[in-house]
């Protein structure tokens, strides 16, 4: 995903050009992942869009395909309602639809008994919406429920959930407090198979996420690895919000470490630089 994510937006743009020649299910898809681009860039106009028109587009369609583009665009549209829903003085009604639209999404992908990698998938975006809304405990249950001990064994069946999980779990858990949980989730995602980081380029874009966890738990070490890590996964990602996700995480490991000034500058540079820019 990291360096394809701008090579995703040409794709999808020529073939939308096309898009009244295309099969209903085929401008589902197109609506569909122009709205999980969207969530990636935080465009939120243009991703509420195409989700809403991926759900009208998916609504009645029979298979397998249809049923993943019907997932997929309802936790797009609870995950654009969440975000909405963590603004200040934002209306009370949005945080009920967007957890709606997380429940639709799981209904969706249990309803066509669609492989386990996509209500874990769910799950991890139902987490998401939650920690917008400001639910950090159901969030860090929803992350749990995902990875119960010994889920790492089952990594090929669940893919993307799993890391995603742990570290969501190391995150979460760090903010309440918890930092046994958090460090070992955190372990957990270091020993995760070294072929699965090798496949999924990303995966140095969310560890960032552990580094907290870490630091908090006693393991400098790793965490100094594993801010280095990130850095360079940063310079790579074509992601816009990545850059800001890493320098957040940099500027709380810098204060952990009792470096207030640095950590300022570099909570400015979060809100000011990359994907931030236009804010």
């Amino acid at each position: 995903m990291n360096s394809t994510f701008r090579e995703a937006q040409q794709w999808l743009a020529r073939v939308e050009q096309a898009a009244a020649a295309l099969a209903i299910e085929d401008q589902a898809a197109c609506a569909t992942l122009w709205g999980f681009l969207g969530v990636m860039s935080l465009d939120l106009r243009d991703a509420k869009q195409a989700a809403e028109q991926g759900i009208v587009l998916a609504r009645g369609l029979p298979g397998h395909d249809a049923a993943v583009w019907r997932t997929l665009a309802h936790i797009v549209r609870g995950f654009m309602l969440g975000s909405a829903g963590s603004a200040l003085h934002a209306d009370a009604g949005i945080a009920p639809q967007a957890r709606r639209h997380g429940e639709l999404a799981l209904a969706a992908a249990r309803d066509a008994a669609l492989p386990e990698v996509w209500p874990a998938f769910v799950q991890c975006f139902r987490a998401k919406i939650e920690i917008q809304l400001g639910d950090l405990e159901a969030a860090l249950a929803e992350y749990v429920a995902i990875v119960p001990p010994g889920r790492e064994a089952a990594v090929a069946a669940f893919g993307y959930s799993v890391p995603d999980a742990l570290a969501g779990i190391a995150s979460t858990a760090y903010l309440l407090g918890r930092s046994a949980q958090a460090l070992d989730a955190a372990l957990r995602f270091l020993a995760l198979p070294r072929p699965l980081w090798a496949h999924f380029g990303w995966m140095n874009d969310i560890a960032a996420e552990i580094v907290p966890a870490l630091v908090a738990g006693g393991r400098d070490d790793l965490a100094q690895q594993q801010l280095r890590a990130s850095a360079h996964a940063m310079q790579r990602s074509g992601v816009p919000l990545v850059p800001n996700q890493f320098l957040l995480v940099a500027a709380v490991f810098e204060h952990l470490h009792d470096r207030p000034a640095r950590a300022a500058r570099l909570l400015g540079a979060a809100r000011t630089l990359g994907g931030a820019a236009g804010f």
